[in-house]
């Protein structure tokens, strides 16, 4: 029988200079996000006046400029906050760009 090791709780939060990098990250991140994602509205150009299908559908075209326009904001603060928090971990950061990567993926199937 092993007896179980604990880390201590220092080992598990990251470095300052890890915590600097992936907020510089994640709010590049952030911002890349918010103001190109939208332009793959610009898919819709081609569509006629009479197609309301695809990425000519207005629902659609208005989900593509608002998931980056709402979703990025609050993706990056809320990673932000969780990792910056006294005992804030990386795994905000990374599952924050982990989301943000998932509005490109969402953003790209919806075109």
């Amino acid at each position: 029988m092993t007896v179980p090791v604990s880390v201590p709780p220092a080992a598990r939060r990251p470095s300052p200079l890890a915590r600097v990098l992936l907020t510089v990250l994640l709010v590049v991140a952030g911002l890349i996000t918010y103001t190109l994602a939208p332009l793959f509205i610009m898919a819709s150009d081609a569509c006629a006046s009479s197609s309301d299908g695809g990425i000519c559908d207005p629902d659609r075209q208005q989900l593509i400029v608002l998931l980056p326009q709402i979703g990025a904001p609050l993706i990056t603060t809320a990673a932000l906050i969780g990792t910056l928090r006294r005992d804030g971990r990386a795994g905000f950061g990374a599952l924050g760009l982990v989301l943000l990567l998932a509005i490109w993926i969402i953003n790209a199937a919806l075109v």
